[in-house]
């Protein structure tokens, strides 16, 4: 029986698609529910890239997906709220 190679952003596997570990070089997490690598907070995996290295959010997004810029939570330390019609982070109200 030959071995099968595990999915691209799994350190190792013991089945195709059920993740052991995760490649932290390529910014991933172990999600104990899909057995699968996410990207860690603030990564966000491009959806046009042939790379599995989950890529930096904007710093003024906590986390994004997408693109860098396409925010799904923002940091409010840096007193920004997210603006849902545009999917970035704003100055929240009494800020500039």
């Amino acid at each position: 029986m030959s071995c099968l190679t595990c999915m691209a952003s799994c350190y190792t596997c013991n089945s195709l698609y059920a993740c052991l570990t995760c490649n932290t070089a390529q910014n991933r997490v172990y999600n104990n529910i899909t057995q699968g690598c996410d990207c860690k907070a603030g990564y966000y995996q491009p959806s046009t890239s042939t790379s599995n290295t989950c890529m930096l959010c904007s710093s003024s997004c906590v986390t994004c997906q997408y693109s860098s810029n396409f925010c799904t939570s923002c940091n409010y330390t840096l007193n920004r709220v997210l603006n849902t019609n545009s999917n970035t982070c704003v100055c929240r109200n009494g800020y500039s």
